[in-house]
């Protein structure tokens, strides 16, 4: 009988270190983001988007999963699929990027119409 009760208290004191360090952890987490956001030796944000993950540096860039992008526009169109009028948030390094470019590459399965995750990114659809 006691070394079932020794070891409901052991799986006990277990299980709240464990809770107690996810919460410790997710806090580090947070602090973490937040200073690489204004991290000195990186460029300071000065337009961030917590939700998804982009921001705009000081010089101007858009900063994406560690690439750049010269501009963020956005592309209206109708969806080839279902006729919907939407909305695509794009950064991109390309001048000349259009919605049936992006539409393209997400409906087709020809590797040429993928277009390069350097030059464009999509970060969100309305």
């Amino acid at each position: 009988m006691k070394k079932r009760i020794i070891r409901v208290v052991i799986t006990a004191l277990v299980c709240a270190g464990i809770l107690i360090w996810d919460k410790h952890e997710n806090k580090k987490m947070r602090e973490h983001y937040e200073q690489v956001k204004y991290d000195e030796t990186q460029t300071e944000a000065t337009t961030v988007d917590m939700e998804f993950g982009y921001y705009k540096n000081n010089d101007g860039l858009w900063v994406y999963k560690g690439r750049t992008y010269k501009e963020k526009i956005e592309l209206s169109g109708k969806r080839l699929a279902t006729n919907k009028e939407i909305i695509y948030i794009v950064l991109t390094n390309k001048e000349d990027i259009t919605f049936k470019d992006i539409e393209t590459s997400y409906v087709s399965s020809d590797i040429k119409n993928m277009l390069d995750v350097n030059d464009v990114c999509v970060v969100d659809v309305k």
